[in-house]
C-alpha cells in the first residue's frame, strides 16, 4: 500500500478537512462494485450534469467526481483520476516507486553489509558486485510486481470484453505481477515466503468475510504462517 502511488490518490493538501475523501482501503474496495457492474464507462459530472454514481461507490465519489473529463472508464477515473493515459500512469509509477523501493532495499542491504563486513573485506571484488546485483534484482521484482498488478487492471479493460471474468480477473493481475519473481529467483526465497504468507492471510480474510470459516486472532494466524 505504501508503494502504490499514483494509483492510490492521496488527499489533496488544499482540500478543506470538512470535505470527505476516501482512504486507500475505500479506494481498493470500490473496485469490487465496479467489477460487479462489468466495468462501466465514465461520464464526467463536469460535462454531463445529473450523472450519479451507484450507491456502492458513495465513499469514493469525491475522488471520481473530480476526474479528468477525458477518461472513458470508471475504474480509470478511480485509479488515476488526473491522467487519461493508462500507459503514462504506469510509467510514472515505475519511475517513482523504483526509486522509493530502491532506497528501502539499499538500507536493508547496507545492514546486511555491516553484518557480513568481514567476508566483504576479504573479497570485495566479488562480494560488492554480488550485493549490488541482489539490490537491483530485488528492487525490480518488488516494483514491477506491484506496478503490474495495478496496471493490468487497465490493461484487461482494453484487451478483454467487459463481461469476461469481471470479478475474477484480479487473480490474473496477481499472476502477472508474481511472474516478476523470475528476476529475483536466485536469492529471493525470503521474499517469496513473505509473499506466500501474505497471500494465504489474504485468502483467509476473504474466507472469513464470506462466512466460510470461523475467524481467529490475526496474531495466531501469522504465528502459524511464520
Amino acid at each position: 500500500m505504501k508503494y502504490s502511488s499514483p494509483y492510490i490518490s492521496e488527499r489533496p493538501a488544499t482540500l478543506p478537512q470538512s470535505v470527505p475523501w476516501p482512504d486507500r482501503y475505500e479506494i481498493i474496495d470500490a473496485l469490487i462494485p465496479i467489477s460487479e457492474l462489468n466495468y462501466p464507462k465514465f461520464y464526467s459530472p463536469t460535462l454531463f450534469r445529473g450523472t450519479n454514481l451507484p450507491d456502492s461507490l458513495h465513499a469514493v465519489e469525491p475522488l471520481i467526481s473530480g476526474a479528468h473529463p477525458g477518461i472513458s472508464k470508471l475504474s480509470c477515473a478511480l485509479l488515476h483520476p488526473s491522467e487519461t493515459s493508462c500507459l503514462k500512469i504506469f510509467a510514472q509509477f515505475i519511475g517513482k516507486q523504483w526509486t522509493q523501493v530502491g532506497k528501502f532495499i539499499t538500507a536493508v542491504y547496507l545492514l546486511i553489509g555491516l553484518v557480513t563486513y568481514r567476508s566483504i573485506k576479504r573479497s570485495p571484488e566479488r562480494a560488492l558486485p554480488a550485493l549490488l546485483e541482489r539490490l537491483l534484482r530485488t528492487t525490480t521484482f518488488i516494483t514491477m510486481a506491484i506496478g503490474t498488478s495495478w496496471g493490468s487492471i487497465c490493461l484487461f479493460q482494453n484487451v478483454l470484453p467487459a463481461k469476461f471474468l469481471p470479478t475474477k480477473r484480479f487473480f490474473l493481475s496477481g499472476l502477472l505481477g508474481g511472474l516478476w519473481a523470475f528476476i529475483d529467483r536466485k536469492k529471493g526465497r525470503g521474499r517469496f515466503l513473505y509473499s506466500a504468507r501474505l497471500s494465504i492471510e489474504s485468502g483467509w480474510n476473504v474466507a472469513v468475510k464470506r462466512g466460510l470459516v470461523k475467524p481467529v486472532k490475526l496474531s495466531f494466524l501469522r504465528m502459524i504462517l511464520m
